[in-house]
């Protein structure tokens, strides 16, 4: 499905007569139900349906393949970096719980191997990383889209052949867990882990997933850690490696039975976690970190002139909030950051989030969006926020090419036509390899996945 840019004028229309294009997405509605209840039987579609895959321009790809190996270094030095000073320690490590620093001194060298930034395109189609996702979720219904519209083919692995392949390279013979438990911010990931657990078995992994049913029976034994069959048993199945569709504080919270066990396991070194349980790297903040002048050559020197310069065209502007700071506008000057309020909100075009990992940080929660507030809520919000325990950064806005698009409701298949849609993606990666990009548009707010939405996976 290629994708033009368009007006911005937003624009809704819904039809339910009988038609061609109708008819072809209940066909696709169909084989997506079918695959979902192969994988994990009950599942239903909870998205809107695109009509094929969606087609970017050769640049885009191009550079979101190239953007792996940046990304891989950048999470080496930002890694090195942590552990060599200690200012930067004092600035990104959590005080809510001393786990946090355990977890951050655990397996020195670990980094993620599987992350999943979230991106959005500027207006030329060039893409910028506006998250540096550790916590990755939406696999399954990524791999299984990929596998309906086609994209499963020679020219390249995907997500679930990927994914397996690195696994049984790195650790043959390991017995791999999925772990997650009910949230109520998100409620799919239980049928994420499920549905993608069944994929890797396909490929010979052997994987199980540790949810509410069975975290309880988790037990460390101060060798290994094993999944029991019942609470109070002393054998079981040994645990190797992790992949965590939980948030890193659930395990530092100890948010749910049986977390413990992973905790300890993990600080004795016994277990792996594919994407490390190591808070620092989570935090927004090293983005900010990227952008500070006094750290400009130290960035060159970790990652080389070409990966810092093209990370300088992939990560937007983005600055820490503190009562010092001054933030660079779109013209270039730069203004303090308690002076924000004062300017025009055409000028002062920001969002601010949470840094780091918390229950109130993930999925864009504490977005909040600079031109749309008064001069005097700017002012509030700012004074509030450099009195808070927690950080925050602010980010300059990438505000995506507008697009059209027709989809199907599962719910009730009504074909939903929206204009002035806007653009995210999710790419995963693999070791610095680029294996499946996921399209999300929508005309609903800035941060585009809250409502009312199409999701489908990109062709390349």
């Amino acid at each position: 499905m290629k994708i033009v840019a368009e007006s911005s004028e937003v624009k809704t229309t819904v039809s339910t007569e009988p038609s061609p294009l109708r008819d072809r997405l209940i066909k696709i509605k169909q084989g997506l139900d079918e695959k979902l209840g192969r994988y994990n039987p009950g599942e239903l579609l909870s998205w809107w349906i695109a009509e094929d895959a969606f087609e970017l321009p050769d640049e885009t790809i191009s550079k979101l393949s190239l953007a792996g190996g940046a990304l891989k270094r950048f999470f080496q030095a930002a890694n090195t970096l942590f552990y060599r000073h200690s200012w930067i320690q004092k600035r990104l490590e959590k005080k809510f719980s001393p786990h946090y620093r355990l977890l951050n001194l655990a397996q020195i060298e670990a980094i993620p191997i599987m992350p999943r930034p979230d991106v959005i395109l500027d207006r030329r189609w060039q893409p910028k990383f506006v998250e540096l996702e550790i916590t990755v979720g939406s696999r399954a219904d990524t791999a299984i889209m990929a596998e309906e519209y086609g994209l499963a083919h020679n020219r390249r692995a995907g997500l679930v052949k990927s994914y397996a392949e690195f696994i049984k390279t790195h650790w043959p013979g390991k017995n791999l867990a999925l772990v997650t438990a009910p949230h109520p911010f998100f409620q799919d990931l239980p049928d994420d882990a499920k549905a993608f657990a069944s994929m890797l078995r396909r490929e010979g992994l052997s994987v199980v997933v540790l949810g509410s049913e069975n975290l309880p029976y988790l037990r460390f034994d101060g060798q290994r850690l094993l999944l029991c069959r019942q609470q109070r048993a002393t054998q079981g199945l040994p645990i190797h490696l992790i992949d965590r569709f939980i948030d890193i504080y659930e395990i530092a919270e100890l948010q749910h039975a049986g977390l413990a066990a992973i905790l300890d396991a993990y600080l004795a070194g016994v277990l792996v976690d594919v994407n490390t349980c190591k808070q620092f790297l989570d935090e927004k903040d090293w983005m900010a970190l990227f952008w500070e002048e006094d750290m400009r050559d130290c960035w060159r020197r970790e990652l080389g002139e070409e990966y810092e310069q093209m990370l300088r065209d992939l990560i937007p502007k983005t600055f820490s909030i503190s009562r010092e700071q001054k933030v660079e506008l779109p013209g270039g000057e730069r203004v303090p950051i308690l002076k924000l309020g004062d300017i025009p909100a055409d000028e002062r075009q920001f969002v601010i989030k949470e840094s780091g990992t918390s229950t109130t940080a993930s999925g864009a929660q504490s977005l909040l969006v600079l031109p749309e507030m008064s001069g005097r809520e700017v002012r509030d919000l700012i004074e509030r926020l450099l009195s808070s325990r927690v950080s925050y950064i602010i980010q300059e806005i990438v505000d995506s090419p507008r697009i059209s698009f027709t989809a199907l409701d599962p719910y009730d298949d009504r074909l939903i036509t929206q204009h002035g849609a806007r653009i995210k993606l999710s790419a995963f990666y693999c070791d610095g390899k680029l294996i499946e990009i996921r399209f999300v548009a929508s005309n609903a707010k800035l941060a585009v996945n809250d409502q009312d939405y199409v999701v489908g996976v990109v062709r390349y």
